[in-house]
């Protein structure tokens, strides 16, 4: 465990190189989801711990937020490799294999055990996290292609979270009869 913490901490500032070494190993994606939860359960414990000590009461919609983000990390981050895995699949066509596209995904979650800081890590990590993936695919396919790799996910985000909007509006429509 320890060995993966520093294989991954040492990854966020050589992306290029680390990822390679990626390429020869296994089970990297999941060493590295492993050590993404409990590193941000113990950023939502100093997050709480923050909020608690400063003067006033503590707001339960903000602990609720903290708590709920906390316990559907690994969804959320399974939607985000999901989104990212199809976005390189359609982008570089042939020019990854399985393992390589797993190596590139481990990479570009290895920023975020940088979410151990309160408050500040989750920006951080997510604009390191695009960085590296970003480098790591301007290897072989390209600056442009890169860009779009990047893009990609957030346009296939905003395309399902419309989707289900209209679902529940529908829905909704239904249960009262308009």
């Amino acid at each position: 465990m320890k060995s993966s913490i520093l294989f991954n901490i040492e990854a966020i500032f050589f992306p290029i190189k680390y990822k390679n070494l990626r390429d020869n190993r296994q089970s990297h994606l999941t060493e590295t989801l492993a050590i993404l939860w409990p590193i941000m359960i113990i950023s939502s414990l100093w997050e709480l711990l923050i909020l608690t000590l400063r003067p006033g009461q503590l707001n339960h919609y903000i602990t609720f937020f903290i708590l709920l983000k906390t316990f559907l990390l690994p969804l959320t981050l399974l939607l985000e490799i999901g989104f990212c895995y199809l976005s390189i699949a359609l982008v570089a066509n042939d020019s990854y294999d399985d393992n390589e596209i797993e190596a590139i995904l481990g990479q570009f979650l290895a920023p975020k055990i940088l979410n151990i800081m309160p408050f500040l890590g989750i920006p951080l990590a997510s604009l390191v996290s695009n960085i590296n993936l970003f480098f790591c695919l301007n290897q072989k396919i390209g600056a442009l292609n890169s860009v779009i790799v990047l893009i990609l996910p957030i346009l296939l985000s905003i395309f399902f979270l419309l989707i289900l909007i209209f679902c529940l509006a529908l829905l909704f429509v239904t249960l009262i009869g308009l």
